[in-house]
Order: C-alpha cells, then sequence, then structure tokens
C-alpha cells in the first residue's frame, strides 16, 4: 500500500472542523475528512511539552523502527524534512508498488503570528479594564492560533494537488495525526513541569482516507492511541509484529472489531515527577507520581465523560477509590515496562 503519513505537530483538536469548530475556515480539511474515517476518541501515548527543541521523532513512532523493517521487504520509505518541497519529493515516488512517505508539518507550532491587544497606560485604567483586557487576549490568542491552522490547511490542499498532479490521488492511504496537542487559551492551574494531562494535551485528530475514499464518511467511536499507528502501518504492508498492548488499526477501519479498548495511557516523564493520564469512555484520571507521601488532593484530578469536554470540574473527592485503582495500576504498568527493558 502506498502510505502518506502527516504528522501535524501540536494540533488543538477544538480547531478543526471535523471535531466541531465551526469559526475556522478550512475547506482542504474539512475536504479531507469527509473523504476519509475519522477517529473521535484518539490519544497521545506520550507527551514532551517541548514542541520546538525536540527531535521530530516522537517514541510512539519512531521513523527508525519501522523504515528499517519496511525497507527489509523492498518497501521505499522516505521522512520528509522541512527544507523539501513535498511536491518534488512526490515526484520522485515510484507510481507502482508500495512505499511510505512521512510528512513532519511543524506550521502549527509556535512562536505564532502576534496580534496585538490595545493596552491602557494609565494602571487606574488597566485595573478597572483588567476583565475586559483578559477577553481581549484569549481573542488574540485565538486569532493567531486560527491563522496558523489556515495555514496547514493551504499546505494540505497544495498536497493533495501534488498527488493530483501525479495521479496519484485515489491510490494513496492518508493518516492526517499529530504527535500532541497544545494550550491555546484553557486556563489552568499552575503547577511545576510536567503539566496535568488535559485534554488539550492528549486528545489529538486522527483522520485516515483509505484508497478511493474506501469507507469514507464513517466515524469511530473506540478509543485508541498514537502507538497503534506503527502496527497498522505494518499492518497495511502486510508485514507481521510483535505482541503489543498496542493494536492494529486496521479491524476498525473494516468496521470488524468487537471488543474495543477499554482504556487508554498518556505520560510525561521529564525528570522524577511523571503526570500520566488514564482515559476510558466514562473519565478522565490524571494522577501526577514521585512526591511522597502521595495526596489525592494535590496529585489526583477526576473528569466525568462525555460531559465535561474540556475537563474543567475536579471531582477526585468523590472518586478516592478510583483514584487508588489507577495509582496501582499505573505503579505495576511502571513495574511491568521496566522488567521488560531489564529483559
Amino acid at each position: 500500500m502506498k502510505v502518506l503519513f502527516l504528522v501535524a505537530r501540536g494540533m488543538h483538536l477544538g480547531y478543526l472542523g471535523c471535531y466541531g469548530n465551526d469559526w475556522v475556515q478550512t475547506p482542504a480539511l474539512d475536504r479531507l475528512a469527509a473523504e476519509s474515517i475519522v477517529f473521535d476518541q484518539h490519544f497521545a501515548t506520550d507527551v514532551t511539552f517541548e514542541p520546538v527543541s525536540t527531535p521530530h521523532l516522537r517514541a510512539a513512532w519512531r521513523w527508525d523502527h519501522w523504515a528499517t523493517k519496511l525497507q527489509e521487504k523492498g518497501i521505499q520509505t522516505h521522512l520528509l524534512t522541512d527544507r523539501e518541497i513535498p511536491a518534488e519529493v512526490l515526484n520522485k515516488l515510484p507510481g507502482s508498488g508500495d512505499w511510505l512517505l512521512q510528512m513532519e508539518l511543524e506550521t502549527l507550532l509556535p512562536p505564532w503570528p502576534s496580534i496585538s491587544v490595545s493596552q491602557d497606560t494609565e494602571p487606574e485604567a488597566r485595573s478597572s479594564k483588567l476583565e475586559v483586557q483578559n477577553s481581549s487576549a484569549k481573542l488574540a490568542l485565538q486569532d493567531s492560533y486560527e491563522e496558523v491552522v489556515a495555514r496547514l490547511d493551504v499546505e494540505i490542499s497544495e498536497i493533495r494537488g501534488a498527488l493530483e498532479d501525479i495521479g496519484l490521488l485515489d491510490d494513496v492511504c492518508w493518516i492526517l495525526t499529530s504527535d500532541q496537542g497544545q494550550p491555546v487559551d484553557e486556563e489552568r492551574e499552575r503547577v511545576p513541569p510536567p503539566p496535568w494531562l488535559h485534554e488539550e494535551w492528549i486528545h489529538i485528530p486522527l483522520i485516515i482516507r483509505l484508497p478511493a475514499q474506501a469507507q469514507a464518511g464513517r466515524r469511530v467511536a473506540a478509543l485508541t492511541q498514537s502507538s497503534d499507528l506503527l502496527l497498522t502501518l505494518l499492518d497495511f504492508q502486510g508485514l507481521s509484529h510483535p505482541p503489543s498492548q498496542s493494536g492494529s488499526l486496521r479491524p476498525l477501519l473494516e468496521g470488524s472489531q468487537t471488543d474495543p479498548r477499554k482504556q487508554v495511557v498518556a505520560v510525561s516523564s521529564p525528570g522524577g515527577i511523571s503526570s500520566w493520564a488514564v482515559r476510558s469512555a466514562d473519565c478522565s484520571i490524571l494522577l501526577r507520581l514521585g512526591s511522597e507521601p502521595f495526596d489525592p488532593g494535590r496529585d489526583a484530578r477526576v473528569y466525568i465523560k462525555p460531559e465535561d469536554r474540556w475537563e474543567v470540574n475536579n471531582v477526585c473527592q468523590h472518586h478516592l477509590d478510583l483514584v487508588d485503582e489507577t495509582r496501582q495500576f499505573i505503579e505495576e504498568k511502571i513495574a511491568t515496562d521496566s522488567d521488560s527493558l531489564s529483559g
């Protein structure tokens, strides 16, 4: 299979039309979504909180993990850098045979374009208009991000045009996703790094356009995560893969999976404190581990889903048993992962 794997880094899901946004104009992305299968509950596996300085390749889909395996089977692979022009790269790919092209799109990463907000010079005036100024600052931030989302939409349109020009548009499988989200105008409690893994960080888009628009218009409500994509790509190319807690998305794409995953797990652990999110269809449980003793009031958050989409009502005090179970689950996972690495 010919696969075009697009990673729009730092994509805030709330700014895409197919995920409910109705004020940002993105005709190319809207068209892609209409021709594709859209995954509603797709989550990042690893979060870095350093989108500018970190390497392009994420742990969830390390290029060397799959590129070598695919190349051994005679499948051409290419990682597009920000110095290459998509049309030129696409023109070099063969019209026959299988290949994988990964594009890392950094359009959405800060710094974003500055949109000025007027400021009063007198301290008394600034104080009396603080609420208005805060509201204006939020709107300016939204406008800045909206502008870069519109730029991304133009990029998607150009990539589509390049595929049309070489006659491969309906022969290629598109996968559009992100490495992680990022906050835009969310107001959150300030804590030492890493921050809480709220919705805006881990809930990311996944749009898959199969060749010839097969299954177009379907939406998948099952919980999925970034680490599923490597196995999906191997599955697309007819290659076997080792057992894993992740799984190929092919059964979901074909509508044949009957036993969906019950939860997904995201983590960020840059230092002594690790930030975790365990997400199910019913709730999102956020934990910060590493400080002793563990205090649920300080180190845990619980949000009920789907009502509390953007996680503003922490009901941890009513679900302390669930917090304890989740903490034990994570500690067991850490121990298991450590044993597998040492083995």
